[in-house]
């Protein structure tokens, strides 16, 4: 026996790292395969009822808030149109200022129904008919 191991043991860490290697490349495949590329002049993105009144309800609303802003910031960076929306602001406030922030340039929409799409938002959408049978 040479350098302190068995043909054995040196033989199943060869496969073992061929297996990982083989599952990283199917993974990879996988991905290219079953992940569509987004075209930015076709892609925008929609932010919906982000609200002071929801902080306290939303288990892990900071996660959410974090999301958003890296979202929206990245449609800023690509042009993408963003669509947000605040369901009835009077009784339960404004979009969360962390977002908000993220949010200049955005259409913005107040609603009262518990649909993000509002034939006010529709109007702004190429398929809007194709949403509805």
């Amino acid at each position: 026996k040479r350098g302190g191991s068995s043909p054995r043991s040196s033989m199943q860490s060869s496969r073992k790292r061929t297996k990982t290697e083989m599952a990283s490349g199917v993974a990879r495949q996988a991905s290219k395969l079953l992940t569509p590329r987004l075209v930015a002049k076709r892609t925008g993105v929609m932010c919906c009822d982000i609200q002071e009144r929801f902080v306290p309800l939303i288990k892990n609303m900071d996660s959410v808030v974090l999301c958003s802003k890296w979202v929206l910031s990245a449609a800023r960076e690509l042009k993408m149109p963003v669509i947000a929306t605040e369901q009835y602001p009077k009784a339960l406030g404004s979009t969360v200022k962390e977002v908000k922030a993220e949010l200049e340039g955005a259409h913005m929409f107040e609603k009262t129904q518990f649909s993000m799409l509002t034939e006010t938002v529709g109007e702004l959408l190429p398929d809007y008919e194709s949403f509805f049978p």
